[in-house]
């Protein structure tokens, strides 16, 4: 009976899960691998003061509007919404007025609004596991090593 569940479970996870939330989970390993990447980097320079060894952000940046961006076209093309490449484009690179604006353009208004009450709630959660992640990495990187 084991082998049925596993199937069905699998099922479900292939008709539940959308590209774009996979694009979200992302987004979310990116906050918690550069964070770690961060400490550990920060913590192994910092007692020789050589503070030019530690990253600052440039490609945790690129990575994160190339993931934005593949989440806006996975959005656009699941909904079945003609977004032009240029907007799909602007829109990471200007994401805090991008997504709104992505939102307001291709939801009714109420929606619209759902959407970037809920775009909030996932910044707030990358801000918070990005948190967490570093407290943890710093708990591990000073005090217990």
């Amino acid at each position: 009976m084991e082998p049925l569940r596993i199937v069905t479970f699998g099922r479900y996870l292939r008709s539940h899960i959308r590209h774009q939330h996979v694009y979200l989970a992302a987004i979310l390993l990116l906050q918690i691998g550069y964070a770690i990447f961060y400490q550990v980097r920060f913590w192994n320079n910092f007692p020789d003061g050589d503070m030019n060894q530690v990253p600052d952000g440039t490609g945790y940046w690129i990575a994160w509007v190339i993931l934005l961006y593949l989440w806006c076209r996975a959005d656009a093309q699941d909904r079945q919404v003609n977004l032009p490449l240029l907007a799909s484009v602007l829109v990471p690179l200007l994401f805090p007025v991008g997504v709104p604006y992505y939102f307001l353009r291709t939801y009714a208004r109420r929606g619209a609004w759902l959407h970037i009450g809920l775009a909030i709630l996932f910044a707030a959660a990358c801000v918070s596991v990005a948190r967490i992640t570093a407290g943890i990495a710093f708990y591990y990187i000073i005090v217990a090593h």
